[in-house]
């Protein structure tokens, strides 16, 4: 993992930590963020990722984080989040009114717990010398709006103590803070992170097709969800540059989308054409998706594996954008080092980079 320092915030009551973050010359940007639970083990059946589904998103919906895809397995998940740079998140804090914020609330706090915050505001402000509490307590949860690593903890925190008391343990869950990656919202980059993500149960061998997958963006999405079909046509749209004014539907964009997995997540066969990594075959209806080998690992082979490229390059996209996010990031880096892109081995990635120039342990098992 790569090192971290502190970050002072004047608006944030939560502890941060220098993660490479959307800015530069966007707004918003997208992250692709990963944990697993503490030593790997298989903790989460359907109940809990059902639960974990329900914090991801009523999270989101809090916090004002858009999840474009995510993925739940048995003992780790990916999300993928459009997420706002710290000063565009700092200007859409201070719009919130304080109404939005317990509305917001519905979707991610009991409304025992909404009721109890509304009283204690209550209380506070009709109580003499304590109005600046009741300020407290709405300054708190404002801040906890438009930041990756108030959403995660959030996430994380309160996933951590339902599953503790479920299952009457304690200590930690998760192996350590989440890991993140920007990934750069256009073209090659996202159309492989997301399949990435969405594939990773056919890299598990838990199912032949994606969307038997309960928990995952692509099968929500093919079942009807509409906070997964308005993630994935925000897929889409960013990956082929759609301007907003042109309409994707549902139907066109899980149409492509599920063309990118095919050609993205195949079968591995060896030369006796016998699989040996499970992948996404073509069902009826699908067409045929040509492949091609020249000896290293092709689109097909590269997204049938675990590749690290996607959880720890720190940044992931084309070169510009790579080294436009050195720059803003150049003290993070030695002295020595002049350029920032690095890019991607052991196949054909379309021009992608990273900022890390990974050497071992690229290419491994699920995960």
């Amino acid at each position: 993992m790569f090192a971290v320092t502190m970050i002072p915030t004047a608006d944030s009551p939560f502890p941060k930590y220098k993660r490479f973050l959307p800015g530069g010359t966007s707004s918003w940007g997208l992250m692709h963020v990963v944990n697993r639970t503490a030593g790997g083990i298989f903790l989460f059946g359907p109940e809990e990722k059902e639960h974990f589904r329900s914090l991801v998103f009523g999270a989101a919906h809090f916090c004002g984080i858009e999840v474009f895809t995510w993925t739940c397995l048995d003992n780790h998940f990916h999300l993928l989040l459009n997420v706002p740079s710290e000063i565009e998140g700092a200007r859409l804090r201070a719009e919130v009114s304080e109404e939005e914020i317990f509305e917001r609330m519905k979707k991610c706090y009991s409304s025992v717990y909404l009721k109890d915050t509304q009283r204690r505001i209550r209380k506070f402000r009709s109580t003499p010398g304590k109005e600046a509490m009741a300020e407290a307590i709405v300054q708190r949860l404002r801040a906890q709006m438009y930041d990756i690593s108030a959403y995660m903890h959030i996430v994380q925190r309160r996933f951590s103590a339902w599953f503790n008391v479920r299952k009457d343990r304690r200590g930690t869950l998760w192996q350590g803070r989440f890991g993140s990656t920007l990934v750069e919202a256009t073209g090659e980059a996202l159309r492989n992170t997301a399949a990435y993500i969405d594939l990773n149960s056919v890299r598990a061998g838990i199912v032949e097709d994606p969307k038997d997958y309960r928990w995952s963006g692509y099968a929500e999405a093919e079942a009807g969800r509409a906070d997964a079909v308005a993630g994935l046509v925000a897929v889409v749209r960013a990956a082929t540059n759609t301007p907003e004014s042109e309409r994707i539907s549902g139907s066109e964009a899980l149409d492509l989308y599920r063309g990118w997995l095919l050609e993205l997540g195949a079968p591995v066969r060896d030369e006796q054409g016998e699989v040996v990594r499970p992948g996404f075959a073509p069902a009826e209806g699908d067409g045929e998706i040509g492949r091609e080998s020249d000896g290293r690992l092709s689109p097909a082979a590269r997204l049938g594996v675990r590749v690290r490229y996607f959880t720890a390059s720190l940044v992931i996209g084309s070169r510009s954008f790579c080294e436009e996010h050195f720059q803003r990031y150049r003290q993070a880096f030695g002295p020595k080092r002049r350029t920032g892109a690095r890019p991607l081995r052991h196949g054909d990635w379309g021009g992608l980079c990273g900022l890390r120039d990974l050497r071992r342990d690229v290419i491994g098992k699920t995960g």
